[in-house]
Parts: structure tokens; C-alpha cells; sequence
């Protein structure tokens, strides 16, 4: 299985995470690093790109074949990529995945079909959307902010790939989402909701896409969107609810994430799905319930 990781966390935590992760699971290895940053340099003054000659070579451990991961024939456990996004540095030598290598473009990531995590930016987003053309990647997306064009956009490139994007990748928010859509269902139509979004200070996008996503759920079974109201404060990672009411009783539900670790098996579980799944849209339901 081939996993290429995109992946731009605050102070690049969620980088570090994902890499160890990977670099420590059984059946994923990291292959290279991919930057998603127009005009990045490596910090000895090579141009990225100059550089995967050797991210190939060293993404491959003894005895591994060139070109032998992917999900196209693949052979389970072989090419991931750790790729930093807009604004990411290089981490500090020997942080996990730093042997692996950097590449500037998505078609010098080795293996034959790897599997793409992308966790950047709008912008660094996109640029992986319009390069995935030419390949034979997969993508999972976790990218927050995206456009509605970003979104046309990200269709389009499913009709030819394995795609999954969620708002969040925490494994306990799809049980939350479940009972949002159950409740919405049960109750009357004189029954009200409300989203309350709260992020770290430096958080661009506001609401957030989980926030937009459990606001959505309740419209899709209810028929009304719920009005949200967003906060950025502090150093906490996330903390969405969802308040209902109708007459004499109150449904409040509370999710907090302290740590983007919480994260991680959701990803882990999405990469692993989509790197044998057919072309098409899906969700991390779909990875979890599968």
C-alpha cells in the first residue's frame, strides 16, 4: 500500500504526527516528503524537485523493488510520503521521516500509486488537485476552508481516483454525527439547534468545516440550518457543540479535541481504505463502517 502525506499541522505538529505514525505502523513506511509550496527550496539551496532521484532511493528499505508500491498490483507496506504544506519547515535531522527525502511535484513521489494526505492549505490544496491529473495517486483530504469551487473541483478529480475528505477525522465524531442526524430525525418541527465552534487564536477559517458539516447534518434530516457561532481564542486544538431545544428540554452535545492525536487513526484508517477503493467520493463513514 502507498501512502503520500500532506500534511500542514500548527507548528507542524500534525506533520510530526502523521510521520510518526506511519513510520511506525506495520503495513505503511514513509517514502519522501512532498512540498505543496510554490517556489519551496531545500534549506541547502537545492531546488526540491532536483531531489527525487534520492527520495526514491531512500524510500525503499533492503530488498524492495523500484517501483513496487501503490495500489495498482500493490505490495502492502511499501511507498508513503510525509508532504509539508504552505508555510511548513524542515524538521530538525533525524525527525521522523526527515530520511526519507523532499520532492517538489507530485509526480516525482515514488511508487506506483501512492495515497496522498493532505492536510494544508486552500492553496496547497488546490495545487494538489490540479497535479493529481496526471497521476495515479489516491487522496485523502483534511484540508479546512475550502471554496465551493474547491470542492466542484475535488469531484472532478474523483471521477478518475479514490477520494475521501472530512471536516474532522476524529473516529468519535462519527458517532456524534450519527446521533445529530438521529436526533434531527425524532424530534418535532417546533424544535430549534445551534453549532458552537471554538478554535485555537490562529485558526484562518471560520466556522470551521466541522462546524459547517454537523450544521449541515442537522438541515439534511430537519430542514433547518442551525445558526453557528464561532470563537478564536487561545492555544486548544477544537471544541464544536451542538445545542437543540424544543418546549421544556435541552439536547446539549460536546466534543473537545486537546490533542491532534486524535486525529491520526482516522487518517490512518482513510489511507488504508482509499488505496483499494475504486474512483469515487467518500467519507470517513465509509472507512470506519466498511
Amino acid at each position: 500500500m502507498g501512502i503520500a502525506t500532506a500534511v500542514c499541522g500548527r507548528r507542524g505538529r500534525m506533520a510530526r504526527l502523521l510521520a510518526a505514525a506511519v513510520a511506525g505502523s506495520e503495513d505503511l513506511a514513509l517514502a519522501a516528503r512532498l512540498s505543496l509550496r510554490d517556489g519551496w527550496e531545500r534549506p541547502d539551496g537545492v531546488d526540491a524537485s532536483a531531489d527525487s532521484e534520492r527520495s526514491a532511493t531512500g524510500a525503499r528499505g533492503a530488498g524492495d523493488a523500484p517501483g513496487s508500491a501503490g495500489n495498482g498490483g500493490h505490495d502492502p507496506g511499501r511507498s508513503a510520503v510525509e508532504a509539508r504544506g504552505a508555510g511548513d519547515e524542515p524538521g530538525p535531522p533525524g525527525a521522523a521521516g526527515a530520511q526519507a527525502g523532499v520532492v517538489g511535484a507530485l509526480r516525482d513521489v515514488p511508487g506506483v500509486a501512492p495515497v496522498v494526505i493532505d492536510f494544508t492549505t486552500p492553496e496547497g490544496t488546490r495545487r494538489l488537485l490540479r497535479e493529481a491529473g496526471g497521476t495515479r495517486c489516491s487522496l485523502v483530504i483534511g484540508t479546512s476552508g475550502l471554496t465551493a469551487a474547491d470542492l466542484d473541483l475535488l469531484c472532478e478529480v474523483a471521477r478518475e481516483r479514490a477520494v475521501l475528505r472530512a471536516a474532522n477525522f476524529s473516529t468519535a465524531l462519527v458517532a456524534v454525527r450519527a446521533f445529530v442526524a438521529a436526533l434531527a430525525e425524532r424530534v418535532g418541527s417546533d424544535w430549534g439547534a445551534g453549532v458552537v465552534d471554538v478554535h485555537f487564536a490562529g485558526k484562518r477559517d471560520r466556522p470551521s468545516a466541522t462546524a459547517l458539516d454537523l450544521a449541515d447534518v442537522w438541515r439534511g434530516r430537519h430542514g433547518e440550518l442551525p445558526e453557528i457561532a464561532s470563537f478564536r481564542m487561545g492555544g486548544g486544538v477544537s471544541e464544536h457543540r451542538l445545542l437543540a431545544a424544543g418546549a421544556g428540554e435541552l439536547v446539549e452535545l460536546r466534543h473537545r479535541v486537546d490533542d491532534r492525536a486524535a486525529f491520526v487513526p482516522g487518517v490512518l484508517a482513510a489511507a488504508r481504505f482509499v488505496a483499494e477503493a475504486a474512483p469515487g467520493l467518500y467519507t470517513l463513514e465509509d472507512a470506519l463502517c466498511r
